[in-house]
């Protein structure tokens, strides 16, 4: 990689320091579930309050940033944002034309609405504020040990529910199951870590994040997730491909195989009960999610402009389920702009990887690919991908990265 840092005019010499805390508070809330499960709440409420003070701080400075300073801050490539952020504005106007209150604190669309905003603002924030590669570092070390406790908690403090599909355990609802959290980190970082362990050079950091990588991958199948089994095999498979060397096909091969092994020996029962789910069946015309997407596809021209008009878009599904896929979740929910702000968000997604072939590493961009793929896998067959925070953050770095490497491309063009 040609890690050339330029001076950056006007940026804060802390902002690496405030992007890892920004990035470790937002993958500690992805453990909300098992901190309200232990009866912890205060922690959530403090670790909530901490994210957003940070988020705020960043976003504001930035946007004060372009407003007193507009010479020295440039986009560097097209926002892909703008389309979904103009998507969701044209919504919240149109409820809020209808009536106010729909909207506003209190009202039955504020939640929603609040959250996708706080996402696309955490997207954004993440996206510009990268300048330099000490932020890179900060973004994916902070994702990365903040999501670490989905997959600490449960195997440390509830190793009985390795295997587990459950949903309520003890009169408590867990959102997609017992071991979701680690479903969501999974698709949120893991394979932002082995790119990030591509260019660290302390092989003890390198250790770090690959341990990391691994143990999410084992909290996502203790779950027995079909979903990122398969997310975990097509991205595998992408990262082969992405590599082109014959040598990776090998050593990642022998990996996958000892941790297979691995996995077979220490949860025997954890395999058996994988079995059970696929000699279960697996049959298209039998699986439910097929049914939902129907159920939506049906009245299409309903909501296609601008989502559902009222919001009630459940009622497109004769079980009341939500559209089990994020290019659903976008049409229905805001409409065919949102659907293509999300597109735009990818093409710039790919742009960025292809940014990071060029200039920091092959591996480094087929690890980069692989997270596309296992995001994309899950994302497009579940609810899982659509509003989580981490996610978003995520795609916020991989965006900032790109745009960072072509700033210190043209940056050196105009010397």
């Amino acid at each position: 990689m040609h890690n050339r840092e330029l001076p950056s005019m006007g940026s804060n010499n802390n902002n690496h320091i405030s992007l890892f805390f920004l990035l470790f508070f937002a993958g500690l809330l992805n453990s909300k579930d098992y901190f309200q499960y232990l009866d912890f709440d205060i922690i959530i409420l403090v670790i909530s309050f901490l994210f957003h003070i940070f988020l705020f701080y960043l976003f504001l400075s930035t946007i004060l940033s372009f407003l007193m300073k507009k010479n020295n801050f440039r986009f560097y490539s097209f926002p892909y944002w703008m389309i979904l952020l103009a998507a969701i504005f044209i919504k919240w106007f149109l409820l809020f034309i209808q009536s106010p209150g729909w909207v506003l604190p209190g009202g039955i669309y504020f939640y929603e609405i609040r959250v996708i905003t706080i996402n696309i603002i955490l997207l954004i924030t993440v996206a510009i504020r990268i300048k330099k590669i000490q932020d890179i570092k900060a973004v994916i070390w902070g994702l990365g040990l903040g999501t670490s406790l989905t997959f600490l908690i449960p195997l440390i403090l509830f190793p009985e529910m390795i295997g587990s599909r459950a949903i309520n355990v003890n009169n408590y609802s867990f959102t997609g199951g017992f071991w979701n959290s680690s479903v969501i980190s999974f698709i949120s970082i893991g394979w932002l870590l082995v790119a990030l362990s591509t260019i660290e050079k302390s092989k003890t950091k390198k250790y770090i994040l690959l341990a990391i990588f691994i143990l999410t991958i084992l909290g996502g199948l203790a779950g027995l997730s079909r979903s990122i089994l398969l997310s975990i095999i097509i991205s595998v498979i992408v990262y082969l491909i992405a590599a082109k060397q014959f040598l990776k096909y090998i050593k990642a091969i022998s990996w996958t195989a000892i941790l297979a092994v691995t996995i077979i020996l220490i949860f025997p029962q954890l395999v058996d009960n994988f079995e059970q789910r696929f000699t279960d069946g697996v049959s298209i015309e039998e699986e439910p999610r097929v049914d939902i997407w129907l159920d939506y596809i049906e009245d299409l021209p309903k909501y296609i402009l601008f989502g559902d008009i009222k919001g009630e878009y459940k009622r497109y599904s004769e079980t009341g389920h939500g559209p089990h896929t994020v290019l659903l979740n976008w049409l229905t929910r805001y409409g065919i702009l949102a659907l293509m702000g999300f597109f735009a968000i990818i093409f710039g997604i790919i742009k960025a990887i292809k940014r990071i072939q060029k200039d920091v590493s092959l591996h480094a961009s087929a690890s980069a690919f692989a997270w596309l793929a296992s995001y994309l896998a899950v994302a497009v067959i579940n609810e899982t991908g659509f509003l989580q925070l981490t996610v978003y953050g995520a795609m916020g770095v991989l965006l900032g990265w790109g745009n960072f490497l072509k700033k210190e491309s043209f940056s050196l063009k105009s010397l």
